[in-house]
């Protein structure tokens, strides 16, 4: 078990250093160019921006589209409309996770169901999608915890709209006081 722990320390660090290397990527001009055509086609752009929110590589872009779109354009259409697009992104994320890891998700169910512990996930799952589904964190782990958990698409996809609907209205909310 801890051999497991110090195998992850590398991604860990590969996944922060990549933040900082996006925020620096961020600061150039040809970057903000970017940033500012996608935010330029307006709705679309803010569908496109919210699909790019659900991938961990790309969320820093996301939010920066979401500030800049944030200046010009209605929050009340902007936010369900990128929240629409994050939705589209997960249901991607949740077909993509499901092809790779299923014999990883398989063992993992059985491994909690032998521990008694299926219920209990069963019980938090929601807050757990919640909350990180809601902010920048990576929502691949969602994506597998909800095959463990055998959630249906319905229900993973309201609670992905749901928690992508806070999170990008907070992220037009920092924008504006900002």
């Amino acid at each position: 078990m801890r051999q497991q722990t110090i195998d992850k320390i590398p991604k860990i660090v590969a996944y922060m250093m990549s933040i900082f290397i996006a925020i620096g990527i961020l600061k150039l001009p040809v970057a903000q160019e970017l940033i500012t055509l996608v935010a330029s086609i307006k709705y679309f752009g803010i569908f496109i921006a919210g699909a790019l929110f659900t991938y961990s590589t790309t969320t820093l872009p996301a939010i920066a589209i979401f500030a800049r779109a944030a200046e010009t354009l209605n929050p009340y259409l902007l936010i369900p409309i990128g929240a629409t697009g994050a939705t589209v992104g997960n249901l991607i994320i949740r077909k993509y996770v499901h092809k790779i890891a299923k014999k990883q998700i398989k063992k993992s169910r059985k491994y909690l169901k032998q521990k008694k512990w299926i219920h209990r996930l069963d019980i938090i799952l929601p807050s757990i999608m919640l909350v990180v589904l809601a902010t920048p964190l990576p929502d691949e782990f969602v994506a597998a915890l909800s095959y463990v958990s055998k959630y249906s698409t319905k229900k993973y996809m309201l609670i992905c709209f749901i928690s992508k609907l806070i999170g990008i209205w907070l992220i037009f909310v920092t924008a504006n006081l900002l």
